[in-house]
């Protein structure tokens, strides 16, 4: 869905997931994969285009990558999985987006991170509200898996 600059997409949603239900270092492949894709040319990122890194939003690509190797850590170290776990988990993932993306989107606007924050604010808060349903989500499929 296209809102000003940026797109509202599912990403966030899918590489929650990802990392929930994929096994070991697999979540670090896929969404490795997933960047390389978009940066070669193919058409996978938000509103079926083709990223690169002249595009501010590609920092959050890349967020995605991290966010997946900081719960391959974490799973290494703990391996409960309820919710408190999934919570942990929901705010590793959004920071491991946004401490990337917001400076990479600063760095590509020449902007400053106080305004990237405040314009991002109702972004967070929408991938906040996808990281819960994302919990649902996993606990059904956990189940059938």
């Amino acid at each position: 869905f296209p809102i000003g600059t940026v797109n509202i997409t599912l990403q966030v949603f899918a590489v929650f997931l990802i990392v929930l239900l994929s096994k070991s270092f697999d979540a670090i492949i896929i969404t490795c994969l997933y960047a390389i894709m978009g940066t070669i040319g193919l058409p996978v990122f938000s509103a079926f285009s083709a990223g690169g890194f002249a595009s501010a939003t590609y920092g959050f690509i890349l967020g995605f990558i991290l966010s997946s190797i900081l719960i391959y850590i974490y799973n290494l170290l703990s391996k409960n999985n309820n919710n408190y776990h999934l919570l942990i988990k929901g705010i590793i993932v959004l920071i491991g987006i946004y401490v990337i993306g917001l400076p990479y989107a600063c760095l590509i606007l020449k902007s400053d991170l106080f305004s990237m924050l405040v314009y991002f604010l109702p972004y967070i808060a929408i991938d906040i509200l996808k990281m819960i349903f994302a919990s649902f989500v996993y606990k059904r499929l956990a189940k059938i898996l």
